[in-house]
């Protein structure tokens, strides 16, 4: 059993069993997150109606797949303006279909469109 030395949160029941007290559960509690997958079709206005739908739905994010068309990075900067509570994301950016130049110029280029609600999804396939 891990002891319960300085600076643990854990305490014990009437029972003996180890919990956290609900103060400190509320602390760690991670906000629940629901998402609409993207694109909503060939057409970009088809998936801005996608995004505007969500978010008069309370959806609080949208994932991008990457790796056909429409461009996910493209289609995130402009999603930004239609839809300025998402955070929006790709899932999953390939990083062989891309220079790591321009990588960075794409991304150095959308992250400002979405600041603080951008994630970047990044891996060797999508």
């Amino acid at each position: 059993m891990a002891p319960e030395g300085k600076g643990a949160n854990w305490r014990r029941d009437e029972a003996g069993t180890r919990r956290v007290p609900e103060r400190e559960r509320e602390k760690m509690a991670h906000k629940k997150r629901v998402a609409v997958t993207l694109p909503g079709g060939p057409k970009v206005s088809d998936t801005i109606d996608r995004v505007n739908w969500a978010e008069e739905r309370g959806y609080t994010d949208a994932w991008i797949a990457d790796g056909a068309s429409p461009d996910a990075l493209t289609l995130a900067a402009i999603l930004g303006d239609h839809a300025p509570s998402l955070r929006i994301g790709t899932a999953v950016t390939p990083v062989y279909t891309r220079a790591p130049t321009v990588i960075a110029a794409t991304l150095y280029t959308v992250a400002p469109q979405l600041p603080g609600r951008f994630v970047w999804g990044v891996g060797s396939s999508s």
